[in-house]
């Protein structure tokens, strides 16, 4: 087994940050396919990642502290900072619903296409509805670890459900429905019997493909660019009128 804590020659210690990254990618791998915080045991974790369950315990403080930081940085470790001191701590009490929360309202991609389903001026219909849906589709995407890993937490997180829920799966929904309304309004949609159903179907549509088919236990090899163009093209023309 290799270990992620190392000793030179004057017996000091060394910190492979690389390899602290490949242990976040290791237990968020787990988390998910244990189903759930409660179910995974750091000791899976450690098999995972091929590192002793000491070796674990000497970067982070608890399970806790590593759903805590793959939640921060599965999605992209290349912006993980080292820890000033390991092993990691626990996070204080509220810390991780902090960051997931400030993480569903303040993305640059969430923004941009807050500011397309805002706009009320329609030059192109059909150019408009497929850039919200590829925005849409590349947004979820981009988040999917973190999506997953709250998901499948769900009952021992509720509060982190709850943002997702509430503030993310709810949030964009209602943006899109009153988008999808004046669309039809403006006679550049047709008619729908169900504008809440309309709204749902096209944001879980995305999340199906953008994220949880990443995890599909029987994966088919796709790529990634033609999905977008497929759900780009069925949900664009299940609206346009």
């Amino acid at each position: 087994m290799t270990d992620l804590v190392s000793y030179n020659t004057s017996v000091s210690r060394v910190r492979p940050e690389n390899r602290l990254v490949d242990l976040l990618r290791c237990a968020a791998e787990v988390f998910i396919s244990s189903q759930g915080y409660a179910r995974t045991q750091m000791g899976d974790i450690a098999a995972r990642a091929g590192i002793s369950k000491g070796a674990v315990y000497l970067c982070v403080e608890s399970k806790a502290a590593l759903f805590d930081l793959a939640l921060r940085y599965a999605d992209n470790p290349q912006s993980f900072e080292p820890p000033p001191v390991l092993p990691v701590p626990t996070p204080a009490e509220g810390a991780t619903s902090r960051y997931v929360s400030e993480r569903l309202t303040t993305q640059p991609d969430l923004l941009e296409l807050i500011s397309v389903l805002a706009n009320k001026r329609v030059t192109n219909a059909r150019a408009e509805l497929e850039e919200v849906i590829r925005r849409l589709y590349r947004l979820l995407n981009a988040n999917r670890w973190a999506i997953k890993l709250v998901d499948v937490s769900a009952i021992d997180h509720p509060e982190l459900a709850g943002l997702w829920h509430e503030a993310g799966r709810g949030g964009i929904t209602s943006l899109l429905e009153p988008f999808i309304v004046h669309r039809i309004q403006n006679g550049h949609y047709a008619k729908v019997p169900d504008i809440t159903i309309s709204a749902r179907y096209i944001l879980e549509t995305c999340v199906l493909w953008a994220v949880h088919m990443h995890w599909d236990p029987h994966p088919e090899p796709h790529n990634q660019e033609e999905v977008e163009n497929t759900l780009v093209h069925l949900l664009s023309r299940s609206l346009l009128a």
